[in-house]
This record gives structure tokens, sequence and C-alpha cells, in this order.
């Protein structure tokens, strides 16, 4: 069997990138929120640059559609022809609709370059650095697991295989022991 801690929690990151910098190794003592690696952020910036520039270029389109519609909805009262009507609505619903999708891009940028710095959720001790700096993690389908962190390492337990001859002897609430 093993000893493990009774509470332990591995550590990963939401996004692909570069370990940029690592500021625990084995042994480490961490508390809860304390900064213990960062992903290189150079292309979460880029993207953050790009979905700013995407983001301003839509609510531009939006308020010219929005008072384009506003306009010829005006002019539709007085007699503008169905067609000039409907384009014009058309146009403004496709625009709001670019303009809140950029808004909704945006907020997912800034998110992930957020999660460029990794934090340890508990207070604890790092037990297991499953990486090295300058090492590509990628985040696709599974959360990459870089850090394992123990909460209280003066309370364990022991996860006992017991042979499955043995197991029918064994009762709940006997006393046991065992080696390490």
């Amino acid at each position: 069997g093993t000893i493990e801690p009774i509470i332990q929690v591995e550590v990963g990151t939401q996004v692909s990138g570069i370990i940029d910098r690592i500021y625990v190794d084995y042994n480490s003592i961490v508390k809860k929120g304390e900064v213990i690696a960062e992903i290189d952020r150079s292309t979460l910036e880029a993207e953050l640059e790009s979905s700013t520039a995407t983001l301003e270029s839509n609510k531009t389109e939006y308020e010219y559609q929005e008072k384009n519609f506003v306009r010829i909805k005006g002019l539709h009262d007085k007699g503008i022809s169905d067609t000039d009507f409907e384009t014009a609505e058309y146009n403004y619903n496709k625009a709001k609709s670019a303009y809140d999708k950029s808004k909704a891009d945006m907020f997912k940028v800034r998110q992930n370059l957020g999660y460029a710095t990794i934090t340890a959720p508990i207070d604890g001790v790092v037990i297991g650095r499953e990486v090295e700096e300058g090492q590509t993690v990628a985040a696709s389908f599974e959360t990459p697991t870089l850090f394992t962190i123990a909460n209280d390492l003066s309370r364990m337990r022991v996860i006992a295989d017991v042979d499955e001859a043995d197991i029918g002897s064994v009762q709940d609430g006997q006393r046991a022991t065992f080696t390490v």
C-alpha cells in the first residue's frame, strides 16, 4: 500500500503556453493565493490587443448601424420601401450580434490572461512538481497537472492493498497492524 496525505490538490492550468517562471520546488511551503508559477503572457497579451481592436471596430459598426436603422425606421413610417427598412434592420441586428460576440471574446481573453498566473489553491507543502521552466504545457481536453500540494503532512492515511484471499477474514472495526 501507500501512505498519502489526507488532503492533496493537483494544481493545473486552463491555458496552454510555455512555463516562464517557477517559484516553488519540492517541499516548498505555500500559502493559499501565493503565486507558484507563471505562463508566458506574450501570446495572451497579443490576443488581448487583437480582441480590443475587434471590439472597437464592432462597436463603431454597431453604433453606425443603430443610427442608420433609427433614421430608416423614421423614413419607413413616412413611406420608404420595406426592402430598405428590412436591410437596415438586418444590418443593425448583424452589427449588434458581432458587437456582443466581441464583448464575450474580450471577457474570455481577459480570463485566460488571468489563468497565466498559477496560484496555490490551499495552504500546504509542494509534494510534486511535474514541470520545468521553458516547458510547454498544453491545456486541451484535460487540465495538465503542474504541481501537487498536500495540506497537512502531519495527518496521513494508509491506502492498503489486501490480498483477495485474505480480505474475507478482515472485519469492520478489527485492529490491524502494518509495516512501512
